[in-house]
């Protein structure tokens, strides 16, 4: 089955067709988004991201996606820094708004300030280069930590 998306702040107008107008997992068809990918066109450098919320790990069969994806990058791009999975044990809160008229609350993701996901608890980070299509979390590191990792990306590529 489909899952549905959680916070309710993203356009997911084409999300919400593809469920309606393809098969789901349950015929074989298995989708999953990207949360970022990073590439420095000047460096050449990239690294491909997912990020999960609530101590949650990656599904079975959303590792072998990345993994596949990872292996062809690996292979076919020398600045590819692997793929990243950073948990967050905790679920930080949405930002909303209370109408003062009929006290309902909704989210303005381009008005209000988002929290610091590190405010949450512990962040963990696994994968690299040699990415094992391991679903589970890894390392605890600091937010300064993950800046580190990410900034990779911008510095010039390093042989190796």
């Amino acid at each position: 089955m489909t899952k549905r998306e959680k916070t309710g702040l993203r356009d997911l107008s084409f999300n919400v067709w593809m469920r309606e107008n393809l098969p789901d997992s349950s015929e074989g068809l298995l989708i999953t988004d990207v949360d970022a990918f990073l590439r420095n066109y000047k460096t050449g450098n990239s690294l491909l991201m997912e990020v999960k919320t609530g101590n949650t790990s990656l599904q079975f069969w959303q590792a072998e996606l990345y993994k596949i994806i990872h292996d062809a990058l690996i292979k076919a791009d020398p600045g590819f820094m692997g793929f990243h999975l950073i948990t967050f044990a905790g679920s930080p809160p949405r930002p909303e708004i209370s109408c003062p008229k009929c006290d309902h609350k909704f989210s303005q993701p381009n008005v209000l300030k988002w929290p610091n996901p590190f405010d949450s608890g512990p962040c963990f980070i696994s994968g690299g280069k040699n990415w094992d299509g391991q679903t589970r979390r890894g390392k605890e590191v600091s937010e300064d930590e993950v800046k580190v990792i990410l900034n990779r990306v911008c510095n010039v590529r390093q042989n190796g």
